[in-house]
Order: structure tokens, then C-alpha cells, then sequence
């Protein structure tokens, strides 16, 4: 059986996939239901600007979560370049661990999409052809035990606030090296 490092996990009143509604880029990571049951509040890209209007509130906390993990970046970008300055000064061994930090490092960069025989949540929702179109709604949608939100390198349209449940945001789900995240 595959050893799991579980590194994120998020559960009531939290957001994910919360960079679909600010830039067009394919999704980071996979998103997994963990709970029995998922109810969340999917917000849309274009409509993301009237929910903020309607819960204003909501806006300091999504920020507060992109700054929370932009630090985190920054600390692995610099432990990176420190490695990197150790071995270029021949002081590698110092650097214990270097070649797995830069791989985790180099990995979201060069990251392959992995084929899957389930359709995620997603996909179920453009194939029967809803969309957002009407604008922020309150659109609470329950998801099942496993179900798989979106996938890694998917486009993404909307994040999620969880009102109850919890989601696994993993890396290279499915695959040998899956990590939570």
C-alpha cells in the first residue's frame, strides 16, 4: 500500500481552488471529497465579485488564505536558492535533503496530467452543460466520499467555500508519488 503524507486538509469554512476566479490557468493540485459528505458553496469566476459584494466578509479571509500561502512559496523558493548557494560554494553536504526539495520544487513546474477513469465533479457539470452565466448564486452542491472535484491541470472556473465536510488537496493523485497536501 502507498504511504500517504497528509500536509493539507480542509474542512468547514474554509476555500479551495480559490485561484480559479482570479487567473486562467490550469489547476495546481487535486481535490478529493475526504468525508462521508461535502456541502459547499461553488462560486464561479465571473460571478465571484457579487458573492464577495453580498459577504464581504469572505474577501479578508480568502486573502488572508492567498497570503498564508504565499509565504510559504517564498520559503520554499529561498531554502531553494540557499541549497543551491551551498553547492555551488562545495558545500553540498551540508545540504541534506537538496535533490528532494529541488524535485518537489522542479515537480510543480513540470508536472504531467495522469489520465483517470472517473469524470470529476467538474466535468459531470460542463457535460450536462450548467454554467454561471446567471451570475453568483448561492449554489450549494453535496458531493459523495471520494468524488474527485477537479484534477490537477484542469481549467478551473470556481472555488469552493466548505460549509461542512472535509476535501484532501493532493499532489499526483493516483499516481505512486501521491502526497495530501
Amino acid at each position: 500500500e502507498q504511504e500517504e503524507t497528509k500536509i493539507r486538509e480542509l474542512t468547514d469554512g474554509e476555500y479551495f481552488g480559490e485561484m480559479a476566479v482570479m487567473e486562467v490557468y490550469p489547476r495546481s493540485d487535486t481535490a478529493v471529497v475526504l468525508s462521508d459528505s461535502l456541502v459547499t458553496d461553488e462560486i464561479p469566476a465571473e460571478s465571484a465579485i457579487d458573492y464577495f459584494k453580498e459577504q464581504p466578509d469572505q474577501l479578508l479571509e480568502v486573502l488572508k488564505l492567498l497570503s498564508g500561502r504565499l509565504r510559504e512559496v517564498t520559503n520554499e523558493y529561498l531554502h531553494a536558492g540557499q541549497a543551491i548557494e551551498e553547492i555551488s560554494a562545495g558545500k553540498a553536504e551540508q545540504s541534506e535533503g537538496f535533490s528532494d526539495k529541488l524535485k518537489k520544487f522542479a515537480d510543480v513546474y513540470f508536472r504531467r496530467k495522469k489520465a483517470a477513469d472517473k469524470l470529476t465533479a467538474e466535468e459531470v457539470r460542463a457535460k450536462k452543460g450548467a454554467n454561471h452565466a446567471d451570475g453568483y448564486h448561492e449554489q450549494i452542491e453535496t458531493y459523495d466520499k471520494g468524488t474527485i472535484i477537479f484534477r490537477a491541470d484542469d481549467p478551473g472556473d470556481c472555488m469552493y467555500d466548505i460549509h461542512e465536510g472535509k476535501v484532501g488537496i493532493f499532489y499526483e493523485y493516483g499516481t505512486d508519488k501521491e502526497k495530501k497536501i
